[in-house]
């Protein structure tokens, strides 16, 4: 039997904007939270996480991402806002809200949750809660004093972005690590037009 990948379907960061972010994290970091930073490169905007997938799967999962991606041309996006989930009483995860092409790319999201769930045949479940695009920052894994935290999203401000393109979706391989999380991309999806097979 073949390994199983670990995978996910995702946006990557252009630069500048993964500069932002990093700086972004560098300003929360400097209040002492106890909280694991996404290293810089790794932020994305997660669009559906799979699972462990066989290597069979990656050309079909290719073409049910360009089946939705035709129907959509590329998005304008901006990194706006701070915020906890699920809440402030027992945070898990630090992220950054995006603004702009919004109801497109829900629209877009939920056309790709719908076309995978059908292609999985059970292996792939609906998404349980609404789509809210996000990156995500960083990961807290033990108690943090919610005020510290508080202090450090007001401190920090109304972070906001310049706008930036989305064009493309990749469909991604997650190795677990030690060292962290190591990312490969598998296919590469152009909004608008032909997917390309980077494997």
């Amino acid at each position: 039997m073949p390994d199983l990948i670990r995978a996910f379907i995702a946006v990557t960061l252009p630069e500048p904007l993964a500069g932002f972010v990093f700086e972004v994290q560098q300003t929360l970091k400097a209040h002492g939270l106890r909280i694991a930073w996404v290293p810089h490169g790794n932020v994305h905007l997660t669009l559906k996480f799979l699972g462990d997938i066989e290597p069979a799967d990656i050309d079909p999962i290719v073409a049910v991402i360009a089946e939705c991606a035709r129907r959509i041309v590329p998005l304008i996006l901006s990194a706006s806002g701070l915020g906890v989930f699920p809440d402030l009483r027992r945070p898990r995860v630090v992220w950054l809200g995006l603004t702009g092409d919004m109801p497109r790319l829900i629209a877009f999201q939920q056309d790709l949750d719908t076309r995978l769930v059908a292609f999985g045949k059970g292996r792939f479940k609906p998404e349980e809660r609404p789509f809210k695009g996000h990156l995500t920052l960083g990961r807290i894994k033990a108690r943090l004093d919610a005020g510290m935290l508080v202090k450090a999203l007001r401190e920090t401000g109304q972070v906001q972005s310049h706008t930036f393109t989305v064009d493309a979706v990749h469909l991604i391989q997650s190795r677990l690590t030690p060292s962290g999380s190591i990312y490969t991309p598998l296919g590469r999806v152009v909004l608008g037009g032909p997917a390309n097979d980077l494997c």
